[in-house]
């Protein structure tokens, strides 16, 4: 008898998600984040997934705010280096800069608007190259949500305006290789 509970007590963690009929690894999968060499931090996965069952329920951010990194960030939304000086500020985004979720395997969401930075009054980053945008969850500080690799790493220098053109951010979620 103590064996049979303990057995489903193992069943209940293993699918506290029966309302999708997906077990909870798969449901972590899907959680996995951006594809593409970007990925949600595990701060936003947690309370995607709390969301997701409704304890409790996830409230984003009204304006996201994108940065740039030259030192490749962690799932804990660490090891962001973001240049200081030269006219380097985040830069809003806001829903309706984005498309509505498509698709499925993965789902995704395309910037629709040109997210542009202010002129570089200076080098950004002396001898680096900036190689990943962010977002951060408030214009200065605030915690990182998302991240990802850029296409192209590249140094922003003095003069310099550096954007990302509509459609070169794609966020994914679900694993393309899955077949429900």
């Amino acid at each position: 008898m103590l064996e049979v509970q303990r057995i489903e007590s193992l069943r209940v963690i293993e699918h506290p998600l029966d309302v999708t009929g997906l077990p909870f690894w798969k449901v972590m999968r899907l959680l996995e984040g951006i594809r593409g060499g970007a990925g949600f931090t595990d701060s936003v996965e947690t309370a995607m997934l709390d969301h997701f069952m409704t304890d409790p329920a996830y409230t984003p951010p009204t304006t996201w705010y994108m940065g740039m990194s030259s030192t490749t960030p962690t799932d804990a939304g660490g090891n962001v280096t973001e240049p200081s000086g030269g006219n380097y500020a985040r830069v809003g985004t806001v829903a309706a800069d984005w498309s509505a979720a498509s698709g499925t395997a993965p789902a995704v969401k395309t910037n629709t608007a040109v997210l542009t930075f202010g002129t570089a009054s200076a080098d950004w980053v002396a001898a680096a190259n900036l190689t990943y945008f962010t977002m951060h969850t408030l214009v200065t500080a605030g915690a990182v949500g998302v991240f990802g690799a850029m296409a192209t790493a590249k140094p922003v220098l003095n003069g310099d305006t550096a954007s990302f053109a509509a459609s070169s951010l794609t966020l994914q979620l679900g694993d393309p290789g899955d077949t429900y």
